[in-house]
């Protein structure tokens, strides 16, 4: 009967320990992919409190709204241009950058004036255009490709706002007098 207890306690703590050695390799594994999980995701910009705005709310239909979207974004994204700064984070800083463009693009979509969409657009610019020739075509060939062209779209943006300008100039001007063959006009 001793033997038999004693080749049962034996089997018990075999199982124990077995038990503890899959809970410990399961740790690890867990423990592993957490490791990895947070040596993919970058940091979030210290002292930062990332806050999303409720779903359907991001969503704007006026300018105003569009307004107050941008207003929210746009601290959020210079907090993190100071912490993902050009030197070390290229990829990210530049990405960033590109993001604040197409902020930037986003609310002139709303703006019912075409001298502040041409400013916006020109704001656009000021972000990336020093860029382009700060960084080095043997490692960033495809971010100054992407910053180029980001830089080329809104540079015919303004063309396209100040075409509209100059149209609406035109069509103010309207004859004066019904039609006496005179050269007067006048603008409204």
């Amino acid at each position: 009967e001793k033997e038999n207890e004693e080749k049962e306690n034996g089997e018990k703590e075999n199982e124990e320990k077995e038990g503890k050695i899959k809970a410990k390799k399961g740790d690890t594994e867990e423990t592993k992919s957490k490791a990895t999980n947070q040596a993919l995701t970058p940091l979030p910009p210290p002292n930062s409190t990332i806050s999303h705005p409720p779903p359907g709310q991001a969503l704007a239909r006026t300018f105003e709204e569009a307004r107050g979207l941008f207003n929210a974004a746009m601290p959020l994204y210079r907090q993190a241009l100071e912490y993902y700064c050009l030197d070390g984070w290229v990829t990210e800083h530049v990405n960033i950058l590109m993001e604040m463009s197409n902020l930037y693009r986003s609310l002139a979509g709303f703006e019912p004036d075409s001298a502040r969409r041409a400013a916006m657009n020109l704001q656009r610019i000021k972000l990336l255009a020093p860029l382009s020739g700060d960084l080095s075509p043997d490692h960033y060939l495809g971010l100054i490709r992407s910053i180029d062209l980001e830089v080329a779209n809104a540079y015919r943006d303004v063309m396209v706002e100040r075409e509209d300008q100059a149209e609406g100039l035109e069509l103010q001007r309207v004859p004066v007098g019904g039609g006496g063959g005179g050269d007067e006009t006048s603008t409204s």
